[in-house]
């Protein structure tokens, strides 16, 4: 738990709140789940792959629009 928080807040020397907020959480429940399937033998369904897919897609969407959002920040403050 400690570790995670550390990463967290290290992540957001980076990356805004909102985003690394959202990553952090999405990436949590991607690994509980997991967990879930692996250690405790859950069911692993359509609906619960499509999610787990929908989730996996969200959060690299968010890292890769924030990592966007970053470069035109930078290239506004050179240009002003």
């Amino acid at each position: 738990m400690l570790c995670s928080i550390y990463f967290f807040a290290r992540s957001l020397e980076e990356l805004p709140l909102t985003i690394a907020y959202a990553i952090w959480v999405g990436v949590g429940t991607l690994l509980i789940t997991i967990i879930g399937i692996v250690l405790f033998k859950e069911v692993v369904g359509g609906l619960r792959t499509l999610v787990l897919v929908m989730v996996i897609i969200g959060v690299i969407s968010l890292n890769y629009y924030s990592k966007d959002t970053k470069e035109k920040q930078n290239l506004k403050e050179k240009s002003a």
